[in-house]
């Protein structure tokens, strides 16, 4: 619609037009970051699907979209109250994996793995779908065990999907050491978890999912379950769930104890 109203072709061919277009998209918002990510990977995959000239990554256009992200973001991000809470007193309590019930065993997991990666629902429950250009078909992404691998030393390498503020949407990795305490350890449990629940993964509708539904067709679970599952171990760690927002794991993270307790244990 940009394009008809101001007599652009579209793709946009040249820098101007494309620079007219990445002003327009920062206007419409106080954070125009992820806006300004989603527009650029868009058309990156549009220009390089097509074999055009991908315009996108122009030095000019990459420095444009920077200052159109520091001059225009009127509304910051803001954190939780911190809240001072020994979480990982609740997994102490729970004693070894082997004790745990699957439930309890992936709620842990899910957890540890929120905690040390300070990640997103979304990082584990991509809502994206990726399209097959041989197929014309529509396949939803999700987190699999391919993309875990238990290395030698102990730790734990994982990919993640590219995610909202990732302009390539090339996705990311994270290595995770083992903990000292194995009652808090996140390589232990998440590969404790996916052992047992291997059972329900071979005969799954979602294939190798990490997360699974506990009953069958065992399908992978959502991003809004992933933050019911956390939200019930800020609850029986005696959090108020309330005080944090279902979509915004990271700010489990900023807890002072948390960081200067758990995190030190952990690492």
């Amino acid at each position: 619609m940009f394009c008809v109203n101001h007599h652009f072709s579209f793709p946009p061919k040249d820098t101007v037009a494309l620079s007219n277009f990445l002003c327009y998209v920062a206007d419409s918002s106080t954070k125009p970051r992820s806006k300004l990510n989603t527009v650029c990977a868009a058309l990156s995959c549009y220009h390089e699907a097509y074999e055009l000239l991908n315009i996108v990554h122009n030095p000019d256009i990459v420095r444009l979209t920077q200052a159109l992200v520091k001059s225009g973001t009127s509304q910051t991000l803001t954190h939780s109250q911190v809240m001072p809470v020994e979480l990982n007193a609740l997994f102490t309590c729970w004693g070894e994996n082997e004790k745990h019930s699957l439930k309890r065993l992936r709620q842990k997991a899910i957890t540890l793995l929120a905690l040390v990666t300070m990640l997103r629902p979304s990082y584990v429950a991509p809502k994206s779908v990726h399209f097959d250009p041989f197929s014309f078909e529509h396949e939803k992404m999700q987190f699999n065990t391919d993309q875990i691998v238990f290395e030698s030393s102990g730790s734990m390498r994982i990919s993640f999907h590219g995610i909202k503020h990732d302009t390539s949407r090339s996705g990311f990795q994270v290595v995770v050491p083992p903990a000292t305490n194995i009652l808090l350890d996140p390589v232990k449990t998440l590969r404790d978890f996916i052992e047992r629940s291997m059972s329900h993964r071979k005969i799954s509708a979602s294939g190798n999912a990490v997360f699974l539904s506990l009953y069958s067709p065992y399908k992978s679970l959502s991003a809004q379950t992933i933050a019911s599952v956390l939200e019930d171990s800020i609850a029986d760690a005696g959090l108020d769930k309330n005080c944090i927002q279902q979509n915004r794991l990271e700010q489990l993270v900023p807890l002072f104890k948390l960081k200067k307790v758990l995190i030190q244990r952990l690492l």
